[in-house]
């Protein structure tokens, strides 16, 4: 994939795939990116505030699939996080966290969090260029992350990063001005080596 789709925030709903039983999970907060846990239980999403506000920023919030009340998995003031992805257990969920000092200055870094909020953990900072979506992808045997990661601002690659030791493997390269890659994703069942 060469092209990123931009974040774009609103309520959530859950429809069945005919079209029908629209239901609201989410209302009034800007919210974005939905995640599924691996059960169907839980989604996992950003929901913003003061987005146009140099103190604006994006947590990770989880709602319950049949409704009720969103509660928040991270605070924190100035950040931007997204991306939100569920571990294939379910245990976890990773998300990217940025804290602009200025536009797009490429600080980035991935965390990883319990599904009940705690356990917050850095995995791995690098730098990434914020300027589209982001996404994260869990190994199918939880051990890996694939990530989008910018070795110069005008394009992307793609690496996996070691969720225990943080040791990374660039699986793709470019260069500024190049097209990059984005939006990793996982064949069911492969392992790392595949």
């Amino acid at each position: 994939m060469t092209s990123a789709t931009a974040l774009r925030f609103g309520d959530l709903f859950v429809v069945r795939a005919d079209g029908s039983e629209a239901t609201r999970l989410t209302r009034g907060g800007p919210d974005a990116a939905p995640a599924w846990s691996p059960d169907g239980r839980e989604i996992a999403f950003i929901r913003g505030y003061d987005l146009n506000l140099p103190s604006g920023g994006m947590d990770v919030y989880v709602v319950d699939s049949a409704g009720g009340a969103p509660r928040p998995l991270t605070r924190t003031a100035g950040s931007e996080e997204t991306a939100p992805a569920w571990s294939p257990d379910g245990s976890r969920i990773a998300f990217e966290r940025s804290t602009p000092q200025t536009p797009y200055d490429g600080k980035a870094a991935i965390f990883v969090v319990d599904r009940d909020g705690t356990g917050e953990r850095l995995v791995l900072e690098h730098r990434h260029f914020t300027s589209g979506s982001y996404s994260l992808a869990w190994s199918p045997d939880g051990r890996t992350i694939a990530f989008e990661t910018s070795p110069a601002a005008d394009c992307a690659a793609i690496a996996l990063v070691d969720v225990d030791s943080g040791a990374v493997r660039r699986l793709t390269t470019c260069t500024r001005s190049s097209p990059g890659a984005l939006g990793p994703s996982w064949q069911p069942d492969a392992d790392e080596g595949s």
